[in-house]
C-alpha cells in the first residue's frame, strides 16, 4: 500500500468511483467545471476523458490557444492550430454520432478563416441535436472595434436558444425556424437581423438586447414573446409593438440626458393589450407618450420609469397599477 506525506489524501479510487454514475450524471458534473479544470481531469485516465469527450456541452476558447506578445507568423499558427482542433472535435462528434445539446465558441479575433468554417461546424452540430449556441469574442473593455468582426451566417433547424456577443450583424443571413430565446450583447448593425428573426422566427419567446446602441424602426412582434428588454440603447426613432402574448417590455437609455419629450418620435403598443410589466426610461421616451401608452394598456400591473434631468411633475393614474417604482429623479415637485 503506497504511503503519502501527511495530511495528504489519496482520492483516485473516490475519482474512479464517479465514473460508475449513470452517465447523465457523470455529465452534469463535468458541465460544472471550468473548461480547463475538466481537459485536465480528462486524462486522468482513459474512462474520464471518455466522459469528457461524450460531454454534450462544447466549449472553445480561443484564448486558451493565445500567448501574450505573439504577432505575425506566429499569430497566425496559433490561430490555424485553434481552427484545426475545433474542427477535429466536432467532426469526431459527427463521427460517433454523439449529441451536442451546445456549443459556445469564444473567437473570431481573425474572423475571416471563421467565416469559412463556423457555418459547417453549426450545421454539423445541428446534426447532433444542437439546442444553445453562443458565438462572440473576448473583449478587454473599452476596446470597442467589436464591430470589425463579422458574425457568421446562422442556420440552423435545431437552435432553440442564441446568444451573439462584440460581432458584427451587417448582412448575416439567418434561418432558425425553432429559435426561443435571443440575446445580442453589443452587436454592430443588429436592427436588420433583428426585424428578421422577429419575422421568421414564430417560436421566440425572450428577446434581450444588451448595448446595441442605434436603431431606426423597430418593430417587436411574434405570437408567442412573452418578454423584451433593450438596455444602453443610444438612440431609436420608432417602436412598435404587436404581439398579443408580451407580458413584459423594458426600454432604458445608455445616458443620463435627453430632451424632454424623449428622443422616441413614435410609441405604439396597440398589439401589446397583455402587457402585465412596463420599464420605460424618460431620456428614450417622454412623459406625455407614457401616459398614452399606459391608458391603452389595461391589463398593466407594475410600471418603472427611470428619470431625466427634464423630469419635475409626474401624474400616471391608471386602474390595475399595483406597483410604481420611480428611479433617477432628482427634481421632482409635489
Amino acid at each position: 500500500m503506497a504511503e503519502y506525506p501527511e495530511g495528504c489524501v489519496d482520492t483516485s479510487d473516490s475519482v474512479l468511483g464517479i465514473l460508475y454514475l449513470p452517465r447523465p450524471i457523470i455529465q452534469e458534473i463535468m458541465s460544472c467545471l471550468p473548461p480547463q479544470v475538466a481537459t485536465q481531469t480528462s486524462v486522468l485516465s482513459k474512462d474520464w476523458n471518455h466522459a469528457f469527450n461524450t460531454l454534450p456541452a462544447l466549449e472553445f476558447d480561443e484564448e486558451t490557444f493565445r500567448s501574450k506578445d505573439v504577432g505575425g507568423h506566429d499569430a497566425d499558427i496559433k490561430n490555424d492550430t485553434f481552427l484545426e482542433y475545433v474542427n477535429g472535435y466536432i467532426t469526431r462528434r459527427r463521427e460517433h454520432d454523439l449529441t451536442i445539446d451546445s456549443m459556445s465558441l469564444l473567437a473570431f479575433s481573425k474572423g475571416e478563416k471563421l467565416h469559412l468554417v463556423v457555418p459547417k461546424w453549426i450545421n454539423i452540430a445541428s446534426r447532433l441535436n444542437l439546442r444553445d449556441l453562443t458565438l462572440g469574442r473576448i473583449v478587454d473593455y473599452p476596446d470597442r472595434r467589436y464591430y470589425l468582426h463579422r458574425c457568421p451566417d446562422l442556420v440552423s433547424d435545431t437552435v432553440s436558444v442564441l446568444n451573439v456577443s462584440h460581432l458584427s450583424m451587417q448582412g448575416v443571413k439567418t434561418r432558425l425556424p425553432r429559435l426561443e430565446e435571443l440575446v445580442l450583447h453589443r452587436v454592430g448593425e443588429s436592427e436588420d437581423v433583428l426585424n428578421e428573426l422577429m419575422l421568421s422566427c414564430p417560436a421566440l419567446r425572450r428577446v434581450e438586447l444588451i448595448g446595441c446602441y442605434s436603431f431606426t424602426d423597430l418593430l417587436i412582434c411574434g405570437p408567442k414573446l412573452k418578454a423584451f428588454e433593450a438596455s444602453g440603447v443610444l438612440q431609436i426613432n420608432s417602436l412598435a409593438i404587436s404581439a398579443p402574448n408580451l407580458k413584459s417590455f423594458r426600454l432604458t437609455a445608455a445616458y443620463n440626458i435627453g430632451p424632454p419629450d424623449g428622443w422616441l418620435s413614435t410609441l405604439q403598443l396597440h398589439g401589446a393589450q397583455n402587457l402585465r410589466e412596463l420599464t420605460l426610461d424618460l431620456c428614450m421616451v417622454g412623459i406625455r407618450k407614457v401616459r398614452e401608452a399606459i391608458s391603452r394598456l389595461r391589463l398593466l400591473e407594475t410600471l418603472r420609469l427611470k428619470g431625466s434631468w427634464h423630469a419635475e411633475r409626474i401624474r400616471i393614474t391608471h386602474k390595475n397599477l399595483k406597483h410604481l417604482v420611480l428611479t433617477r429623479f432628482r427634481s421632482l415637485k409635489r
